[in-house]
């Protein structure tokens, strides 16, 4: 072709023939419905740095090509063979464009077998490409100690690359008058690339790895954990988060509100907190991030409309003003009668833990065996200690009294005077910190005594009746409870009071109630929540990623 698009003084070339010694058509092989050979061209014109040219025998290549915006050099058959090493292919390149008119001052040679170079590689090997080298070429670390590197595909100048601890990969940048006098000079610089960058594929196998790495997004999640709000928005991450396996994770949150960060250090997630705006918005400036999840309670405007101009945004349990602006928003603890394309209410949207999946439901017992009393990690209002006093009044001695207690929980020692009171009359109790088998413990339970967050829903995915009470306002808005017909909500802890609370824990007694309890509970599709959450997450990022590229 004599016509070329762009007058930039570098140029990338990309060697790309229509055969392949492992791979059959491999450069037109589809991964996740593209050309191989598309994800070099992609970083290649994202990067904005020099001219590009494919270098093909093959006419169809050459139309992908040019339907990509991407300029061709059609090269012989001659040197299109698997004996045919970049030398004379970038010789032939050079020397075309000289005839063309076009002459370029550095050469970047990708190869399309390397689909994860990244567009900051490509500018990095044009910017450190200065006088007095010639040539650098891209490596990695090898970890076979006895491995030699072999040298038949580079020049001649090039064969004293030899280190055992070096594995020379097949990009390299180098001025073009050099290459064509053969005055790259010795010793040859190299400029390291990260794990994925080098995944070279020689075989199908590898064409799956790159698949998965290709899917892979970066996913930036704000949460928040403390006394006041609990650990509920904690858990609801951990649970979502498990569906993003392939995804590279990032976890933030405020140096004030960062209880339960050890909960994600424990799965290994990666975290970084932040104590202001500024700290906050270089964090996700420094990651890039895909998506960006906000488990934050209610969004303000500003914040969401300003993440809205790079990043795909979903925010859990908001109904602030930022929610209007946000592209998903899930608030299973919340009911609305408005129809909204990109916000989901009700209990179907409800992320119950894994342990939950688990366990099996045990059938209703005739005689109530055991009470499980819990309000969250942190009950900051002390319910707890409330609720075993009324209990201590009932004379409920034939019921063993299970208390789990919070990460957060700082009335342990007045919840443990309590407990040493109700046994020297006879009540068999018993003190749980921070469980990790909390489905256990409600599963073989008769009924529960609970907060109205976030556990009513890991509750009612075993079909355990229970007993709710609000600590706040904002728990008060939850309307699962109130609408299940497995509960009986006793309404704000503010006004609660001991006849109430009898009267309750007399009717949830009765083997019929409890019976009628758990039938309607069962109605309720709960554990289904989390896959019609990453369904939804999964297939609107889609759709945006593609009206994004267009």
């Amino acid at each position: 072709m004599t016509l070329f698009k762009n007058n930039m003084k570098n140029f990338i070339l990309i060697p790309a023939r229509g055969g392949s010694e492992m791979v059959s058509r491999q450069n037109l092989r589809l991964v996740n419905n593209k050309p191989l050979l598309y994800y070099t061209l992609k970083t290649a014109l994202q990067s904005k740095t020099a001219d590009i040219f494919i270098s093909t025998e093959s006419d169809e290549i050459q139309e992908f090509a040019l339907d990509m915006g991407v300029n061709v050099i059609k090269r012989p058959k001659s040197l299109a063979t698997n004996s045919i090493g970049f030398e004379l292919i970038a010789k032939h390149a050079i020397n075309y464009l000289k005839k063309n008119g076009k002459e370029y001052e550095k050469c970047l040679i990708l190869n399309p077998v390397m689909p994860l170079i990244t567009t900051n590689t490509v500018k990095k090997f044009f910017s450190n490409l200065q006088k007095p080298l010639s040539c650098i070429m891209g490596f990695t670390e090898s970890t076979d100690n006895k491995r030699k590197i072999s040298s038949k595909h580079f020049l001649p100048e090039l064969k004293k690359i030899n280190e055992n601890i070096i594995d020379v990969k097949k990009i390299m940048g180098f001025y073009c008058d050099d290459f064509l006098k053969r005055e790259l000079k010795i010793p040859i610089n190299g400029l390291k690339l990260n794990p994925n960058e080098s995944m070279t594929i020689f075989n199908y196998h590898d064409l799956e790895i790159v698949s998965k790495i290709l899917n892979q997004r970066k996913i930036l999640v704000r949460v928040n954990g403390s006394k006041d709000i609990g650990l509920g928005h904690v858990y609801n991450m951990l649970t979502i988060l498990n569906y993003f396996h392939n995804d590279e994770i990032l976890v933030v949150m405020n140096y004030k509100k960062n209880l339960g960060e050890n909960k994600f250090k424990m799965q290994h997630y990666k975290l970084k907190k932040f104590s202001n705006e500024k700290q906050l918005n270089q964090i996700i400036e420094n990651f890039k991030p895909d998506i960006i999840i906000n488990d934050i309670l209610n969004t303000k405007k500003s914040y969401i409309v300003n993440l809205k101009k790079k990043y795909f945004v979903v925010n859990f349990e908001d109904l602030g003003m930022g929610s209007d602006y946000a592209d998903l928003v899930f608030n299973p603890i919340y009911q609305s009668k408005v129809k909204d394309s990109k916000k989901f209410f009700g209990s179907e949207y409800a992320c119950v833990r894994d342990e939950f999946r688990i366990l099996k439901n045990k059938p209703v017992r005739k005689k109530v065996n055991q009470i499980l009393v819990t309000f969250g990690g942190t009950d900051p209002y002390n319910i707890t200690s409330k609720i075993l006093e009324y209990v201590q009044k009932l004379g409920l001695q034939q019921c063993a009294i299970v208390v789990i207690l919070g990460l957060g929980n700082s009335h342990i020692k007045n919840i443990y005077k309590i407990k040493f009171k109700m046994e020297k009359i006879g009540y068999n109790i018993k003190i749980i910190n921070d469980s990790n088998l909390m489905a256990k413990h409600i599963r073989d339970s008769d009924f529960v005594i609970s907060g109205n967050g976030r556990t009513v829903f890991e509750i009612a995915s075993l079909n355990v009746p229970m007993i709710t009470i609000s600590a706040n306002d904002r728990e008060e808005s939850h309307q699962f409870s109130k609408l299940t017909g497995g509960a009986i909500h006793l309404g704000s802890y503010s006004k609660l009071n001991f006849k109430l609370f009898e009267k309750s824990v007399k009717k949830i007694l009765k083997y019929e109630n409890r019976m009628k309890f758990s039938k309607n509970l069962k109605k309720h599709n709960i554990l289904n929540g989390v896959n019609k959450i990453t369904s939804e997450i999964n297939h609107t990022y889609e759709k945006y990623s593609h009206k994004k590229l267009q």
